[in-house]
């Protein structure tokens, strides 16, 4: 599985803000992680961890939704 980041890029702008807006267009670029370079390997270790927070928080989602019933499937109150 390849994660892939989009990050925008302001191009013709200085370090501060750019005098004249008009003149200034952000272009999308798509960035592989395996392509980051090895001093950018936090940034590899940050985009892993938004993706698994993002999973997780749909599960967390599901159960605080989920009814009595579909509690208890889960948890069985006796073993079978």
């Amino acid at each position: 599985m390849t994660n892939v980041a989009n990050v925008s890029s302001a191009e013709n702008s200085s370090a501060g803000q750019p005098k004249n807006s008009k003149n200034c267009t952000m272009t999308p670029i798509e960035i592989s992680i395996e392509k980051l370079p090895n001093l950018a390997s936090n940034w590899s270790t940050f985009l892993r961890d938004i993706t698994n927070d993002r999973k997780l928080r749909a599960e967390r989602i599901n159960r605080q939704s989920e009814d009595v019933i579909q509690f208890i499937k889960r948890f069985p109150l006796l073993e079978s």
